[in-house]
């Protein structure tokens, strides 16, 4: 177990950055004490003890403790899912394989959002793959309707879109999930939340289809190893993560799948449309808001000014964020050139007006990179990583686009190819080549056929999965870091990483876990450090509330909802 201190990534600079395995530690004992809730909870009903499972593995997911999968949580939902099948009429059927109706796999995700890559990428498998029937089951949709576009992608190979019941407990999801998948499934993925437990209690019974869990959040703590017959990761890097960190036995890489865009409009078109001078140069980047926010010596906004201060005559255009969004992360006044246009369901029109596109960081987007090198898009990559699959690093193109190794470097690559036109295009040209190899239409269904190789011959076994030791490593202490300056509700980034943001986040976690004591002491900490900064006023104020400040929260919720 490696215990270095955490290196500053783009800055020589270290002590402000000493403090950082501070977070870890804060994370791992949030996760911790809610282990010993699930343990708790073992002599309690079935339902109470998947919800501990989760709400463990919700915390582990978005505060990173050191490990990213645990038998000391999915162990007890995997054998709460074995009792589910006693006394039930669940028992597993004889399953036979009709090769002449083709087979039939069986996608699952937590929900089905219009915007997000695993919803697309289950449509564009559904598109590309018409040898196979695939079927879509949504386990908490929660009124949302399913996007027409997927439905249609579903249906026209002849597949259905099932969601669970109204009102129904994790148990019955389990259950509704499971008998589902005997009845439409030769092959079963899934595309679930990190923390949806509803998978590992229905497929915690042996026999039945095989199970494949997509790793689509790669840089994440996630349920469903124990269920999982093999993992399907996007990128070799998350494959070799998996087999390390996660006790993945079996692992195969299939590229994220993509759509090459079909779009009347060129790049004059597309400027018109969006009402971009022709002479100016585009930058762009496309990710959640999220991605944008300050973490330690990265500020996005920050390195986009010295960008634009450098090359008048361009413009950045930032998809995904809007200026209200990021305006109380803000370490710095947002240059005049850059403008936040809010999320945007399909940026193929700014894509086609751009001249380069910048991953952002920290974090960065391996779909939104990928989508806008396939249209011929020069692309930059993130700078220094603070955890190696954080930012995009895919097979096809590694080779061409390594990361910068600092934050001079990526700026100087960005200017380099704002103001030479034929660098751009010999860059886009050799990403879009190799991206088309092996992410679009045939390309693609060749390097599928892998997964049904590797499914063919095997039945379903759930395992017991070991408890896995906590890592102090530098990129696990980075990645906590990034996930307290990503949560916008207790992180706000004053002039350094001072005692106070490590103050903010102890309060926070403590409220996780409603031991209001602790988190009225930290927070009290916190804003006698900082009195000026508004995140220690209200973890102050919200911390003095206690469990009134969550009944008051949920009430708003429901609120909205109904108005909704």
């Amino acid at each position: 177990m490696s215990t270095a201190p955490m290196r500053s990534p783009a800055a020589t600079q270290a002590s402000p950055h000493d403090r950082w395995p501070g977070f870890l530690h804060a994370n791992r004992e949030l996760y911790l004490r809610l282990v010993k809730r699930v343990e708790d909870a073992l002599d309690g009903p079935t339902d109470g003890l998947l919800a501990a499972v989760s709400l463990a593995a919700r915390a582990a997911a978005e505060f990173h403790p050191g490990l990213f999968a645990d038998g000391a949580i999915e162990n007890h939902a995997l054998l709460a899912g074995e009792r589910l099948s006693l006394g039930s009429d669940s028992s597993v059927p004889s399953r036979s394989i009709t090769r002449g109706e083709g087979r039939r796999v069986l996608h699952v995700a937590t929900q089905a959002a219009a915007i997000g890559g695993h919803t697309r990428m289950i449509q564009r498998w559904a598109s590309v793959d018409t040898a196979t029937r695939h079927s879509l089951a949504v386990l908490h949709h929660q009124g949302r309707p399913v996007p027409d576009w997927l439905v249609q992608a579903i249906e026209d190979g002849g597949g259905d879109v099932f969601l669970t019941p109204p009102q129904s407990t994790l148990s019955e999801k389990a259950l509704w999930l499971r008998q589902l998948s005997y009845e439409h499934a030769d092959l079963v993925v899934l595309h679930h939340d990190p923390a949806d437990v509803v998978p590992t209690a229905a497929f915690a019974v042996c026999g039945g289809p095989p199970v494949a869990r997509v790793n689509i959040a790669d840089h994440q703590f996630w349920l469903g190893a124990a269920v999982a017959d093999f993992v399907i990761s996007l990128r070799t890097i998350g494959a070799e993560h998996a087999r390390l960190r996660r006790g993945a036995m079996r692992n195969v890489v299939l590229p994220v799948p993509l759509e090459e865009p079909i779009s009347n409009l060129g790049r004059a078109d597309s400027r018109r449309a969006l009402g971009i001078p022709a002479e100016q140069i585009v930058l762009l980047t496309v990710g959640r808001a999220e991605k944008y926010r300050p973490c330690g010596s990265y500020d996005f906004v920050d390195t986009c000014a010295k960008i634009l201060s450098t090359i008048p005559e361009a413009r950045l255009y930032v998809v995904g964020e809007s200026l209200e969004g990021i305006s109380p992360h803000l370490r710095c006044p947002v240059p005049e050139r850059m403008q936040f246009v809010g999320p945007v369901a399909d940026p193929t029109l700014y894509r086609a007006a751009a001249d380069v596109y910048l991953e952002s960081f920290p974090f960065g987007s391996q779909t939104a990179l990928l989508e806008s090198a396939l249209m011929g898009l020069p692309v930059v990559p993130a700078f220094d990583p603070l955890f190696p699959m954080l930012v995009a690093n895919d097979d096809s193109i590694a080779h061409l686009i390594p990361n910068p190794p600092n934050e001079a470097e990526y700026i100087d690559r960005v200017v380099k190819l704002a103001l030479h036109a034929e660098l751009r295009g010999e860059l886009g040209e050799c990403l879009r080549t190799a991206l088309l190899d092996g992410h679009v239409k045939e390309g693609w269904a060749d390097r599928v056929s892998a997964i049904y190789e590797a499914a063919d011959g095997l039945e379903h076994a759930a395992r017991m999965l070991p408890r896995l030791d906590f890592s102090d490593a530098e990129h696990d202490i980075g990645l906590s870091f990034w996930h307290a300056a990503a949560d916008g509700r207790n992180y706000n980034p004053g002039r350094d990483e001072d005692a106070v943001a490590m103050d903010s986040h102890s309060a926070y976690v403590a409220r996780y876990i409603e031991d209001y004591p602790q988190a009225r002491r930290a927070a009290w900490r916190a804003l006698r450090g900082d009195p000026s900064r508004h995140t220690s006023w209200r973890l102050f104020i919200v911390s003095g509330l206690g469990g009134i400040a969550g009944r008051l929260r949920l009430l708003a919720s429901k609120r909205s909802l109904n108005q909704a």
